[in-house]
């Protein structure tokens, strides 16, 4: 499987998602049960995880804050279209210098707010999900290890 990287997402339980919409194409949105706002920014997918889990994800804009609201916003629309939302992602290449004074990547990938003190939540109907960021080489290696174990799988 080749993927561009801005392509990769990271994979959940070493799987990859078997269901992907790419919310840049209106049909697919229109599929997704979302109502058409032509200003609204939204995220640039939304994944099918085996196992169930549904996750919104979101190669980093111009920044961090920028990303958060295109979470925020398409986790919205998609719990309005009764749609599951268990997780939200940030993919990025880094956290500059300047978003670090306001940012930080936990080791377990959650995103928190130094002047809040707490950790970056989404509301999705009636419950909250977290905000995981993972660096763009987090995510290639995830594919490489995935990639290994299927050369073994199939070797055997």
């Amino acid at each position: 499987m080749a993927f561009f990287l801005k392509e990769k997402v990271p994979l959940f339980d070493g799987k990859p998602p078997d269901a992907r919409y790419l919310l840049d194409d209106e049909a697919q949105q229109k599929l997704l049960g979302f109502s058409h706002n032509s200003f609204l920014k939204i995220a640039d997918e939304y994944d099918h995880y085996p196992g169930c889990k549904h996750a919104v994800i979101e190669h980093k804009s111009k920044n961090l804050r920028d990303s958060v609201k295109q979470l925020e916003a398409t986790t919205k629309e998609l719990v309005k279209a009764h749609k599951n939302v268990d997780v939200t992602v940030i993919v990025a290449e880094k956290i500059s210098h300047t978003e670090s004074k306001i940012y930080k990547k936990t080791k377990d990938h959650r995103l928190y707010d130094k002047r809040r003190g707490a950790f970056f939540q989404i509301r999705a109907g009636n419950h909250f999900v977290d905000i995981l960021v993972y660096y763009t080489v987090e995510v290639s290696k995830m594919w490489e290890e995935y990639s290994r174990r299927l050369d073994r799988w199939a070797s055997t």
